[in-house]
């Protein structure tokens, strides 16, 4: 893709009209992709939804990262998200490997923030990991630890000097949402705590 680059359009808004060009024949079946007014409910989204929902808010600047990552990985057909009322609020890429699901993306746009979306997207990550593997690994950026210790997550400490902390837990049985087992002693969050500390 040829992305115009002149000095009065700054990168991400060049960005943004080349892809918008591309999703430009979309109709509006496909923008709303069947799902009905004042339904709330958590399914796949293309990169077609996350990119229509995107603006230039600056505190929407991971937006960004969450497209090019998945991308780059070719993360779209994993991408989860949370839809109320016509509106994609926010979305998650999860994966799990062996044992060990790890919650690789979380993003809810600014204007959905503070509305419990967050802990819905993170809620169904839990269980969605839980379905299949015995460990889930999240690492949450400075800025989103508050966000994931509310929940009741626990950290080993931050891990870099920008203040990124590591989560790394056993789902516990017990069927509590967000209620891990920390054993320092177990091999798997042993080995994962070595990558990082």
């Amino acid at each position: 893709m040829q992305i115009p680059s002149t000095p009065y359009i700054p990168f991400r808004v060049a960005l943004k009209q080349e892809l918008l060009k591309q999703d430009a024949k979309l109709n509006k079946v496909e923008k709303v992709q069947a799902v009905y007014k004042g339904h709330n409910m958590i399914r796949n989204i293309t990169r077609k939804q996350f990119l229509l929902r995107m603006n230039d808010d600056s505190d929407n600047s991971f937006a960004y990262t969450f497209l090019e990552r998945c991308d780059k990985q070719n993360l779209w057909p994993d991408a989860i998200g949370n839809i109320s009322g016509g509106n994609l609020t926010g979305g998650y890429v999860g994966e799990v490997a062996g044992q060990l699901f790890s919650l690789k993306l979380l993003y809810v746009f600014k204007d959905s923030r503070a509305r419990g979306y967050g802990d819905k997207l993170v809620t169904n990550a839990f269980w969605y990991g839980y379905r299949s593997a015995k460990y889930i690994k999240i690492v949450a950026e400075a800025n989103s630890w508050k966000f994931y210790n509310s929940l009741g997550y626990q950290s080993y400490g931050a891990f870099n000097a920008q203040g990124d902390h590591l989560i790394i837990g056993k789902y516990n049985r017990g069927h509590k949402v967000h209620y891990l087992d920390y054993d320092n002693d177990d091999p798997i969050i042993k080995r994962v705590m070595k990558e990082y500390y």
